[in-house]
């Protein structure tokens, strides 16, 4: 006869981690699908699993970075389960998150105007407008028919009507290009969260979370503008002077020869 299993009193069925959580049982299954959390504390049989209390801030945080955030997946896993960030660190990095918000909100202050009129000051043509937003470089709220932008997904317009101002035109600068910067920021923003996460945890810190952070940002943002530019001028420097490279001749296909006559 088989030992019954019990779990431990501090242990929570997957019913009661989505009830202490707010969200749905088949989002935490979603979620441990994803990597984004790890499997079950304990299992008493093959349909019976319980979770420790610690999951219940992770899957807030989750979700917060999903909805509120708007990060794709495979960051927010970065986040929360990279090698860098540790199960034990989880309380701390929501703690973390919820005071260094304000001061990403920060940026982000001022009312959202209406797509008419964001089109009417910035003169934004309708293909780069919903080429940005294919692209997920901007997320307008407010429904289909009534879209409205924050000043953060303004200020990404404004840049783009400021390209087409000085004469790049869409075969000149595609909006598509757009991609390869949103591709590479979002994995240097995913390396920037963990090293912060790992740096400042259980430290004493010279400044509030919040300060620390926008300070961090700003300087950052600061270096990798001047760190570009570097390797622009690097890569630019002398382009006009070199020479073409030449183009490598086909070989010539030897010419048949006629058979020689016979002599005599």
């Amino acid at each position: 006869m088989s030992e019954i299993v019990t779990a431990p009193e501090d242990l929570l069925k997957i019913s009661e981690l989505a009830r202490r959580s707010g969200v749905s049982v088949g989002t935490i299954r979603f979620y441990i699908r994803e990597g984004l959390l790890p499997r079950p504390t304990m299992k008493t049989s093959r349909n019976m699993a319980y979770y420790d209390a610690s999951f219940v801030p992770r899957i807030r945080l989750v979700r917060r970075l999903q909805e509120e955030r708007r990060l794709p997946l495979s960051m927010i896993r970065s986040i929360v389960s990279g090698g860098s960030v540790e199960h034990d660190a989880v309380p701390s990095l929501v703690e973390l998150e919820a005071k260094a918000a304000k001061a990403l909100d920060a940026e982000e202050q001022g009312d959202a105007i209406t797509e008419r009129a964001l089109v009417e000051r910035t003169g934004i043509t309708r293909e780069d407008l919903d080429e940005l937003r294919a692209l997920e470089l901007t997320s307008p709220g407010g429904g289909p028919r009534s879209p409205l932008y924050a000043p953060i997904d303004v200020a990404i317009v404004e840049a783009v009507a400021r390209a087409r101002a000085l004469g790049l035109s869409r075969t000149l600068f595609p909006t598509s290009d757009l991609g390869v910067y949103l591709r590479a920021v979002r994995g240097l923003v995913a390396e920037e969260v963990s090293l912060f996460a790992e740096r400042t945890r259980g430290r004493e810190l010279p400044l509030p979370p919040d300060r620390l952070l926008e300070a961090v940002v700003n300087l950052m943002g600061e270096l990798i503008r001047h760190l570009r530019r570097k390797l622009i001028v690097e890569l630019m420097s002398g382009i006009g002077d070199r020479p073409p490279k030449k183009r490598a001749s086909k070989p010539r296909s030897p010419r048949a020869r006629s058979p020689s006559r016979p002599r005599g």
